[in-house]
């Protein structure tokens, strides 16, 4: 340290001293015989407005708090949102995935991930991985996974770790890490200022876990330049341990710098059953029937479809779900074969519920035009909402407030703090590349291919409406789907010198 100020600014830094502790700096004062300033600095700092504490008794209090909220937050698990009466306890239906290493450098996945602490366990070396990245395609269970790590650190494991923040990325309002856990975890009276928060994080920083959920939900934006992306490239909060989940390549110029790659794999043969028996705990033969159900289908299909859709914790959740309805509506012998039919599923359920909340009467079975118009208008918003790259419905994106009865929209009031704007969402993104996949579909049937153009211009970024898309469609639609599919990768072979049959329609 070359002079006095320096000495100072690291004491800031470090969580010494703050405007509201001079504690630290008084008593310095007098070991330098300096009683007069340190009286002087006594009488000033008793002269303001005092917040209640020391900074270690907001560090406690802190705890508290986050504790009380991850408790509160992640206990039950609830696959369907609008389903009230549907709310399962995490730690008895949690159900371990498949989750692999990747070495940096290798093409193959390497070892299973034994037990979900294991990434944060310290190698031969005695090092633990300080940035870690997990990825998944969507519904594998990333969120599942943060808020498990989250709720066992507020039940007492993860003792290495004093504080522990879980954000969710597509919640973000503005580029400041603090302002984001005031804004999504903190209440309004925790009497704890944003610098205090600094300092106490300062403090803390090699017992601090950051946990940020969704880095492709984030709009570009918003990530660009942001505290997120530094500190995920170690260029702030460096001794901090960060964790964060996307799906496959959607933000790799932000990961390059991770110790540690996770790829989710989702549920194996045996977790797909074990789960399915969690499910139907107090129904052991209804467990019986579904798993004989799957038996059955994974023998008679030969594609890899049903073995893709039973991977899926989300889908396998869905598949409980409509065995119920299924059983009592006595249609045990049909099975969605694909992630499109069991969405198409679970959202006519919804509709014929609500039909049933509203006394709707359905037409021989049928869901009567007014509650599939509702349908349609959500789908024509989502369009709209996925093609200005958002997640998140404001009050002014929703064209028809019938809509919001169905309850496939969550109404956003964060943690705590009420935002300026009112948000909808839905649960999980999938159902929004859903219901675009369901408007274009829509469109393809008249003829119009401005969406299924758009959603070519990045591929990528729009895989999973195109799968969506190419399990809706009709065969008209279909065959333009496919028309245009054949035109792209053409374009690919012409400017990449690609060998006939190097790419293929998945």
């Amino acid at each position: 340290m070359e002079d006095p100020l320096d000495l100072f600014n690291a004491l800031i830094q470090t969580g010494y001293i703050s405007k509201t502790d001079t504690g630290f700096l008084q008593n310095m004062l007098l070991l330098l015989k300096l009683p007069t300033l340190s009286e002087e600095l006594q009488t000033f700092h008793k002269s303001q407005p005092q917040s209640e504490g020391t900074l270690t008794e907001k560090t406690e209090r802190l705890v508290e708090y986050l504790k009380h909220i991850y408790k509160g937050h992640f206990a039950l698990l609830q696959p369907i949102p609008w389903y009230d009466d549907l709310k399962l306890k995490l730690k008895e239906v949690y159900t371990r995935l498949e989750v692999k290493k990747v070495e940096r450098g290798a093409i193959k996945e390497g070892q299973d991930l034994k037990c979900l602490h294991d990434m944060f366990m310290a190698d031969e070396e005695g090092q633990h991985a300080q940035r870690i990245r997990i990825e998944g395609p969507p519904a594998m269970g990333k969120s599942t996974i943060c808020r498990k790590i989250a709720y066992d650190w507020a039940c007492g494991e993860l003792k290495q770790y004093k504080l522990l923040f879980f954000l969710e990325m597509r919640h973000v309002t503005g580029s400041e890490v603090i302002d984001e856990i005031f804004t999504q975890l903190l209440p309004d009276d925790c009497l704890i200022t944003k610098e205090e928060l600094e300092n106490i994080i300062s403090q803390q920083e090699k017992s601090t876990l950051f946990l940020f959920d969704g880095l492709d939900e984030i709009t570009k934006d918003k990530i660009e330049g942001s505290e997120i992306a530094k500190s995920i490239n170690k260029k702030l909060r460096v001794f901090c341990t960060t964790v964060v989940t996307t799906r496959p390549r959607l933000r790799d110029k932000y990961l390059s710098n991770c110790d540690l790659y996770l790829i989710v794999k989702g549920f194996t043969k045996k977790s797909t059953n074990e789960y399915i028996d969690k499910y139907f705990k107090d129904d052991k033969d209804t467990s019986m029937a579904l798993k004989q159900k799957i038996k059955l289908q994974r023998e008679d299909i030969t594609s890899d479809s049903i073995t893709d859709l039973l991977r899926n914790p989300l889908h396998v959740s869905f598949l409980c779900i409509l065995w119920e309805d299924y059983k009592l509506s006595k249609k045990e012998n049909y099975f969605p074969k694909n992630h499109t039919e069991l969405y198409s599923e679970v959202l006519e359920c919804t509709l014929k519920r609500y039909c049933a909340k509203k006394d709707i009467e359905l037409n021989d079975g049928e869901i009567p035009k007014i509650v599939t118009d509702y349908r349609d208008k959500l789908a024509i918003d989502s369009y709209k909402i996925y093609s200005a790259d958002k997640i998140n419905f404001l009050k002014t994106d929703i064209s028809c407030e019938q809509y919001l009865d169905l309850g496939l929209l969550v109404r956003d009031l964060g943690h705590s703090r009420i935002k300026a704007q009112e948000l909808y969402f839905f649960y999980h993104k999938t159902w929004l590349e859903f219901f675009t996949a369901f408007y274009i579909s829509s469109q393809l049937e008249v003829g119009d291919t401005t969406g299924l153009d758009n959603l070519f211009s990045n591929p990528q970024k729009s895989s999973s409406v195109l799968k969506f898309l190419a399990g809706i469609s009709e065969s008209k639609a279909s065959g333009l789907l496919f028309d245009r599919f054949n035109q792209k990768i053409q374009t690919l072979k012409n400017k990449f010198n690609t060998p006939k049959g190097a790419f293929r329609w998945q």
